[in-house]
């Protein structure tokens, strides 16, 4: 943390609210008496003691520590609600194909257990919220993949055609299946991961035994 944002957390800390309310304080009671210039020398004067007072005592670096991490978690909180929003869709999700929904209720469950880990420990892993929007996007591609290939049939087609490929690249739907569900599993895989990192590298075996053990 910088000079400058150090300051900035400070000030916007209630240590430094109060700094700047008592400063002010005193400048008014000094203008009412001695006029508005010497008001406004007296509440810097104020100020800058009680910043230098704090600065001395430790304070101004807790409160500016306290202000910063209160202001990184109310940030971490909006990403965790949206990586909610995405796990509650993955929920709703179904793609009439039976291995493939078990991994995407895999993946909602992984995505559930991140989010709520992430809450209580007060952190977040990004990349674990990406994978989240993948398995998100995974699943939507399947189903648009068994929507197509329903359509295909109609017409006696062989293959589908994934997004974004010409008519001429098209994969056998066996083979376009395959690849979506392999990387679905990899999604869930990292999502599980990064609740395990968050939780101390323990699993939910091991977190579960040690509760079993304590009096």
């Amino acid at each position: 943390m910088n000079a400058m944002v150090y300051y900035i957390h400070y000030l916007r800390s209630p240590l430094g609210l109060a700094a700047l309310g008592a400063a002010a304080a005193a400048g008014v009671a000094t203008g009412a008496i001695a006029g508005a210039l010497p008001g406004l020398a007296a509440g810097v004067v104020a100020y800058g003691l009680l910043f230098a007072a704090a600065l001395k005592s430790g304070l101004a670096a807790k409160a500016a520590a306290r202000e910063a991490e209160r202001r990184s978690w109310l940030a971490a909180k909006e990403h965790l609600e949206r990586a909610r929003g995405r796990a509650e869709l993955l929920e709703r999700l179904r793609t009439d194909d039976d291995d493939f929904d078990a991994a995407v209720r895999a993946a909602a469950f992984a995505a559930r257990a991140y989010v709520d880990r992430a809450r209580r420990e007060r952190s977040r892993d990004p990349l674990a919220e990406e994978a989240i929007d993948d398995a998100v996007e995974l699943t939507q591609l399947r189903i648009k993949s068994r929507d197509a290939a329903a359509r295909s049939a109609r017409f006696g087609a062989e293959g589908i055609v994934p997004d974004g490929e010409p008519d001429g690249a098209a994969l056998p739907a066996d083979e376009e299946r395959s690849r979506l569900l392999a990387e679905l599993r990899d999604r869930a895989a990292r999502i599980e991961h990064a609740e395990f990192m968050l939780a101390g590298g323990l699993s939910r075996a091991d977190r579960l035994s040690i509760k079993e053990t304590l009096p």
